[in-house]
């Protein structure tokens, strides 16, 4: 581990949060947590910060099929298609 005040990086301090990061990465940076209080409030500012958007946003099933279908659309005898008027905006 460098000593180095730029290392971990933000991205990997990401990772890290994220859980992204091999076991010997994740070893490492909570080794340098250790002995770094900068570096573990950072990593708890990021955690507090990934909660705060996951409560921010609705992580149902529901909601996300709902933009994922594509409206439904009619079929008239004459072969023309048709998008029920309240869809089609």
């Amino acid at each position: 581990m460098n000593d180095d005040d730029t290392y971990p990086s933000q991205e990997v301090l990401n990772a890290l949060v994220d859980g992204e990061l091999a076991e010997e990465e994740q070893a490492e940076i909570h080794a340098a947590m250790a002995q770094n209080e900068k570096l573990r409030q950072k990593v708890c500012e990021l955690r507090q910060l990934k909660e705060l958007v996951q409560l921010s946003y609705p992580q149902t099933s529901e909601y996300y099929a709902s933009y994922a279908s594509p409206p439904k659309v009619r079929r008239f005898p004459h072969g023309r298609f048709a998008v029920p008027w309240h869809q089609s905006f």
